[in-house]
């Protein structure tokens, strides 16, 4: 952590963006974190150097100005509502497979339609949490929501493998077998397990920040 000094250091960067039509950051290189970080440091533009950035910061370590182009959210808005609209529509549809699968008898007992179903409500909710991510803001929440993410698509990877294994054994073992009841029971086992110790892992051998 850096050492706060009672007076504050100016510094300026000479940087090749416009700093009147660009937010600016001055932050520093957290080596403890090992992030970039801003606590201490604030920014302002430079009078008559658009080009330039003056960062005032209240102690001493590896300094850096960031600069966001304004053009970068110029059709932040429409994007939004494309991607909330088309979240909403892929929902819907998904719900729609749900409903369609379990209203008919034959396809609901099928191991290969059951995993089916555990893909479209495992999308349906990476879609509804993807869509809401965004209004997030406290810590503790977005690396959860972080992690669900994380959870999901793999859940995701590990169905189609499950049910592309479950396929190979009907297409293999025409008969039923005690091997073939064992697949499927380990493949229903599997898709939760394995993409949970995956995300458990991951965030046990690194820092949770990772994740926001």
């Amino acid at each position: 952590r850096p050492v706060s000094m009672r007076g504050l250091v100016r510094l300026r960067f000479n940087t090749s963006l416009d700093s009147v039509n660009s937010t600016s950051h001055c932050v520093f290189w957290n080596i403890t974190s090992r992030t970039w970080s801003s606590e201490g440091c604030t920014a302002s533009a430079v009078a008559d150097a658009t080009n330039l950035v003056e960062c005032h910061c209240n102690h001493l370590t590896s300094f850096a100005a960031i600069l966001t182009p304004a053009e970068e959210i110029r059709h932040a808005r429409a994007l939004s509502i494309v991607t909330i609209v088309g979240s909403v529509v892929s929902i819907v549809c998904l719900l729609l497979t749900i409903i369609s699968i379990m209203l008919v008898k034959k396809q609901r007992r099928a191991s290969h339609m059951k995993l089916t179903v555990v893909q479209a409500s495992v999308m349906a909710v990476f879609l509804l949490l993807f869509v809401t991510a965004s209004s997030v803001s406290n810590y503790a929440a977005c690396v959860f929501v972080a992690m669900a993410l994380h959870f999901l698509l793999l859940v995701q990877f590990t169905c189609s493998f499950a049910q592309a294994l479950v396929l190979v054994q009907r297409l293999i073992m025409v008969f039923e077998t005690t091997a073939s009841m064992r697949i499927r029971k380990l493949s229903r086992v599997a898709v939760l397990v394995v993409p949970a110790i995956a995300v458990a892992i991951a965030a046990g051998t690194s820092e949770l920040s990772v994740y926001a």
